[in-house]
C-alpha cells in the first residue's frame, strides 16, 4: 500500500481511501481510530502498573491498587497530551533518545538472564504457589535443560486460556502501522515507511525470541506466571534494575504517545474528507506542521475515559479485538485491489502477493 503512490497524512486510511474509495476507507479508518484510542489507554495502563508494582505493591489493598493505577495512567496521559499538542517534531526529536534507553534496558536484561548466576528475586513473598505446589522466586543460571523443561506444558488448571493469553500479548506487535500514521510528517514516506517498518518488525522479532529463550532457561514456570517484574529483578545491581525499569516506563509512555499521534492524524484525515456529519472541526491543523490539535484533545479524552476500566488485561482484550479487525480489513483491501486488477494500484514492493493478503485476512479473523 505504502509504495503504491504519493503519501499524505492519515496513514492507512489515506492509502485505502485513495485506492478503494473514501467510503470503504472511512469504515477502515474508524476501526483504526478506535484501535488507537484503546491503544493509548492500554499503554498508559501498562506504564501505571509498572510504577505501582515496582514502588507501591507491598501490603496494598485491591482498591488502592486500582486508584493508584488510575492516577498514574492519568498522569502519563496528561504528559502525552502536552507533547502531542506541541507537535510531532518534538516527538521525533526525543524518540531517538528514548529508543536508546529502551535498547539498553533490553540488552542489560538479556545479559543478566543469560549470564548472571542463581539468586533469589527481591520484593517477592516466598514461596510461589501454583496449583497447590510451592516453588521459590529464584533466578537460576541459564541452562539448556531448564529451557527444554519449560516447553513440556505441564497440566495447569490456574493458567489462562490461549485466547486470553494472546489478547494480552498481541498489543506488543501493534506498532507496525506507526510509521504509516505519521506519513504526512516524512520527507519520503513511500521509501521510509516500508524500509523502517520491515526493519522494526525484524528487530522486534529477534528481541522477542531472545527474551523467550532467556526467560525459559532462567526461571521456573510458577515465577513466570506470577512475577510480572522478573526482568528488572534479574538485572545486575541497582543500576541495572533501575535501567530496566526506566526502559519499561519509557517504552510504555512512548508507545502511548505514538498511538495518540497516529490516532489523531487518522481522525483529522477522515474529517477532511467530510465522510461523516458534524466532524468538520476535527479537520483543524495548526499553521506550523498542520498539527491536529483538536483531534489530539478528542483522542486523549477517549483514552482517559477508557483507563477507568482499570484492568490492563481487560483493556488488552479490547485493543486486540480492534487491531485484529483493522489488520484484517487492510489485508482484505489489498487482496481486493490485487485480484480486481485495479489500474491505480501498482505497489513497487517486489514481494507483494495476493496470497499473503488472503493469509493475513484469514489469520486476523
Amino acid at each position: 500500500l505504502v509504495t503504491n503512490g504519493a503519501m499524505k497524512g492519515g496513514g492507512s486510511y489515506y492509502m485505502i481511501s485513495r485506492t478503494l474509495g473514501p467510503e470503504f476507507g472511512g469504515s477502515i479508518g474508524m476501526l483504526f481510530y478506535a484501535a488507537y484510542c484503546v491503544g493509548v489507554a492500554f499503554y498508559a495502563s501498562g506504564f501505571a502498573e509498572e510504577v505501582v508494582r515496582t514502588w507501591f505493591i507491598n501490603d496494598m489493598a485491591h482498591a488502592s491498587f486500582y486508584w493508584l493505577t488510575l492516577a498514574f495512567s492519568s498522569a502519563i496521559l496528561l504528559l502525552c497530551l502536552v507533547v502531542a499538542l506541541i507537535g510531532a517534531e518534538c516527538f521525533t526529536r526525543i524518540n531517538v533518545i528514548l529508543f536508546g534507553f529502551q535498547f539498553m534496558a533490553i540488552f542489560i536484561g538479556l545479559l543478566a538472564c543469560f549470564f548472571r548466576g542463581e539468586h533469589e528475586l527481591q520484593g517477592q513473598e516466598s514461596p510461589c504457589v501454583s496449583d497447590g505446589v510451592d516453588y521459590e522466586f529464584v533466578k537460576y543460571e541459564w541452562t539448556w535443560t531448564r529451557f527444554t523443561e519449560a516447553w513440556q506444558f505441564p497440566h495447569c488448571p490456574s493458567c489462562l486460556t490461549f485466547s486470553a493469553t494472546f489478547a494480552v500479548l498481541f498489543p506488543a506487535a501493534t506498532g507496525i502501522m506507526e510509521g504509516a500514521n505519521l506519513s504526512g510528517d516524512l520527507k519520503n514516506p513511500s521509501y521510509s515507511i516500508p524500509v523502517g517498518t520491515l526493519a522494526a518488525v525484524a528487530t522486534s522479532i529477534v528481541f522477542y525470541v531472545l527474551l523467550i529463550i532467556s526467560f525459559a532457561g532462567s526461571f521456573n514456570l510458577c515465577t513466570l506466571r506470577q512475577d510480572t517484574t522478573i526482568m528488572q529483578e534479574a538485572a545486575w545491581g541497582q543500576f541495572g534494575t533501575y535501567l530496566v525499569i526506566a526502559g519499561i516506563i519509557i517504552s510504555a509512555s512512548s508507545s502511548a504517545l505514538g498511538s495518540l499521534f497516529g490516532g489523531s492524524r487518522v481522525l483529522q484525515a477522515i474529517a477532511r474528507d467530510k465522510l461523516f456529519p458534524y466532524t468538520s472541526w476535527f479537520a483543524y491543523g495548526s499553521e506550523h506542521g498542520d498539527e491536529p490539535r483538536v483531534a489530539v484533545l478528542v483522542t486523549w479524552a477517549i483514552a482517559q475515559a477508557l483507563v477507568f476500566v482499570g484492568s490492563l488485561n481487560a483493556i488488552a482484550e479490547i485493543s486486540t479485538a480492534f487491531f485484529c479487525l483493522s489488520y484484517a480489513t487492510v489485508n482484505f483491501s489489498c487482496f481486493l485491489l490485487a485480484v480486481s486488477g485495479t489500474p491505480n494500484f501498482r505497489p513497487t514492493f517486489k514481494y507483494f502477493s495476493w496470497h499473503t493478503c488472503l493469509f493475513g485476512t484469514i489469520s486476523n479473523f
